[in-house]
């Protein structure tokens, strides 16, 4: 399903599982310092929540700005998380073969096919075969 997406096809993926770990991992963190605040220090829930934040800053902003067509440079995530609905901005992201932006597809370089632009998706709501 997700070797025929942009991502997958472009070698993006990875950038994509990064920053989600990021983001889950400081959240994780964040949720540590609340749940057990009576049993910590001062210190160590401010460095938990401090380190929960940064992490989910940094994975959220770096998923941003690096996860993106690697013709036009549009930011594809962003491009999920702004425009897709809130329910499936994950689905859509990974299961797009096309960027929205500018139409290049990167697995049509792969099985020889000419990269045409094929104007914007008359259904945006159906996922490509």
């Amino acid at each position: 399903m997700f070797r025929r997406s942009l991502l997958a096809s472009s070698r993006q993926l990875w950038k994509l599982y990064l920053s989600l770990i990021l983001v889950i991992s400081g959240a994780l963190l964040v949720f540590l310092a609340v749940v057990d605040m009576e049993k910590l220090s001062p210190g160590s829930i401010f460095l938990l929540l401090f380190a929960g934040f940064s992490l989910a800053a940094i994975g959220f902003l770096a998923g941003s700005l690096f996860v993106k067509c690697p013709k036009c440079g549009a930011k594809l995530l962003w491009k999920a998380l702004s425009e897709a609905p809130a329910s499936r901005w994950l689905h859509w992201l990974l299961t797009i073969c096309q960027c929205p932006v500018c139409n290049y597809d990167s697995g049509a370089e792969e099985h020889g096919r000419e990269n045409v632009d094929r104007g914007p998706d008359p259904n945006p709501d159906r996922t490509a075969p």
